[in-house]
């Protein structure tokens, strides 16, 4: 993952989608097809620690944790609900993930913001209907409805639009 920017990314899609969804887990150092620990210590966790001179799964833990800014618009509350942890196998990591109680965006280097959801086995990006269907969704869930609802006025005000207000 560490040394593959294109691989980070795609865990943090992942990651992302999962929070725009019902959570999961992703595990850095499994071999997608066998669904076994990667062992070859020229790939994997053991590659990526080597190059990154980190000396155990805990500083890699801590390596990926950090890198959440980098992805995350809001990364402060990424971090509450996405955490890297060590696992009792030194060529595993595993990457907790929890359901969000908001839409949670990517940012490129540009600036420009993106989601992604999770649908079967892949991530999706969100178009605006989806965007809007899912803040519909977590607005029902919700018993503080009056949080969300600020935010979704708040962004309306911010991005010139209208919206419509239904009882």
């Amino acid at each position: 993952m560490a040394h593959d920017h294109d691989q980070a990314f795609v865990v943090f899609k992942a990651a992302c989608a999962m929070m725009n969804a019902e959570g999961g887990k992703i595990y850095i150092g499994i071999d997608n097809d066998t669904h076994q620990p990667i062992r070859d210590k020229s790939y994997g966790i053991s590659a990526d620690k080597k190059i990154l001179s980190k000396k155990d799964n805990d500083q890699y833990a801590l390596y990926i944790n950090n890198k959440i800014q980098k992805y995350f618009v809001e990364d402060k509350y990424v971090r509450g609900i996405m955490r890297a942890e060590e696992t009792d196998d030194p060529d595993v990591v595993v990457i907790v993930v929890k359901a969000a109680d908001r839409v949670i965006f990517m940012q490129n280097k540009a600036g420009e913001k993106f989601a992604f959801r999770r649908e079967g086995g892949s991530s999706r990006i969100m178009d605006n209907s989806m965007i809007k269907q899912r803040k519909n969704e977590l607005l029902k869930m919700r018993p503080e409805k009056k949080e969300l609802a600020a935010q979704i006025i708040q962004e309306a005000i911010e991005n010139k639009k209208k919206i419509k207000i239904f009882q």
